[in-house]
């Protein structure tokens, strides 16, 4: 039940409900810009900051491998996909990396030894921040999870 795009939904869901937005807007006292890619993220690499200083996420899905089981006396088949869910954080003015540093430890908990409710339920492992460093786009920190789901067919 459910397949790529159903996941898709569920991974980026965990950035995008009611209680993690207001988390993120009691820590910075404004809604961060969000791009993801598939959704609001051009493959053209337009992806510039904005223009006032303020952190911003950009986050991304990556599917990588797939295994194939019987699943039940009916002979169906169950499909496990596994994947990293990678959030890029940006803190363009270098004025308050602690503020950056929160973002990432809301992000990690979103993702880290989480199992979602939906259809397909996706599970998180793995759940890890990186200090990337200076970037043309600011400081940038990644929060990437490895997510785990299967699909009966």
């Amino acid at each position: 039940m459910g397949g790529f795009s159903d996941a898709r939904d569920e991974i980026y869901g965990q950035l995008t409900d009611a209680t993690f937005l207001a988390d993120l807007l009691a820590l910075l006292g404004y809604a961060p810009a969000f791009k993801y890619w598939g959704v609001n993220r051009s493959s053209d690499g337009d992806d510039m900051p904005p223009e006032d200083n303020q952190i911003y996420l950009m986050a991304s899905v990556k599917h990588g491998t797939s295994g194939e089981t019987l699943a039940g006396a009916l002979g169906a088949h169950s499909y496990e996909y596994q994947g990293t869910v990678t959030v890029q954080i940006f803190e363009p003015s270098y004025h308050d990396l602690s503020q950056a540093e929160s973002v990432c430890e809301l992000v990690r908990a979103r993702y880290r030894g989480v199992r979602t409710a939906g259809s397909p339920s996706v599970w998180f492992t793995d759940a890890r921040i990186v200090e990337v460093g200076q970037t043309p786009s600011g400081m940038q920190f990644n929060v990437s999870a490895v997510f785990r789901y299967d699909e009966v067919a």
